[in-house]
């Protein structure tokens, strides 16, 4: 919230200033150290605390918020999915009702993006069975491994007994992976932080953004035959404006001036 406020109304920010902000805009001390820093922003622009250099990060999808699992270990299925469903506004189908899903198990040799990897890889009969959606989420979840499941960086991930907790292993991460945003996309990305610009860089954000402020202040999902234009005008104005300039323009058109308030 603080991030987007802050380009929002202490400066005129676009999306590619959003995406690709270095500063923590931590206001605990908590999150703050997971960020590496050793102070928390009082909310003055006058302070801001960019991210260390030795640990990588920038705009959103580096945040704690997006990468903390609720585990020990991080997440790639669903960091994956949030990117591709949340950021992109990207759908899957479901999975067949006859899938073999295989569980993730953790040991003390391997990343887990290998094993996410091995457990998502299908069958020797049907080797695509997994992969016609796990091969649209695990890569974008893949390059954000750098991160722990606290959200902290690292290079090398940590691993644990699952009886004591004690640690018992500790393997290089592996962040490199073809995020394929688009049909045919083959760019490799080396982590996060480039997932990040180059999401900026195609567009797919500010379209992204423009649908899912629409959801929000028109409360209600979009009616593409219907809402075409002023998606249109919303993408254009997240795209080409500042942040404010498309809020704004969004409260002036006909649509939501007149919507229906539950």
């Amino acid at each position: 919230v603080d991030l987007t406020q802050y380009y929002t109304f202490a400066t005129s920010g676009q999306y590619t200033d959003l995406v690709n902000s270095p500063y923590s805009f931590a206001r605990t001390t908590d999150l703050a150290k997971l960020y590496g820093l050793s102070t928390v922003w009082d909310g003055t622009a006058s302070t801001l605390t960019p991210f260390p250099t030795a640990q990588p990060r920038t705009g959103l999808l580096t945040r704690a918020a997006f990468l903390i699992s609720g585990t020990e270990y991080s997440d790639p299925i669903i960091k994956g999915k949030n990117v591709r469903f949340n950021v992109l506004c990207q759908v899957l189908p479901p999975p067949p009702p006859t899938v073999n899903v295989v569980p993730v198990r953790e040991d003390s040799t391997h990343t887990t993006r290998w094993l996410v990897e091995q457990a998502t890889a299908g069958t020797s009969s049907n080797p695509a069975q997994c992969l016609q959606c796990h091969g649209s989420m695990n890569p974008l979840g893949f390059v954000s491994e750098d991160y722990d499941s606290l959200g902290r960086y690292r290079t090398h991930e940590l691993k644990f007994d699952d009886t004591t907790g004690v640690q018992n292993g500790s393997v290089p991460v592996n962040t490199p992976d073809v995020g394929a945003l688009f049909p045919g996309d083959t760019q490799l990305l080396q982590d996060a932080v480039a997932l990040d610009a180059y999401i900026a860089q195609l567009g797919m954000g500010q379209r992204c953004m423009a649908v899912q402020y629409f959801r929000y202040a028109f409360g209600r999902q979009e009616v593409p035959a219907q809402d075409g234009c002023t998606l249109e005008s919303m993408r254009q104005t997240v795209a080409n404006d500042t942040l404010l300039q498309m809020f704004a323009a969004t409260t002036a058109q006909r649509q939501f001036l007149y919507r229906q308030v539950q």
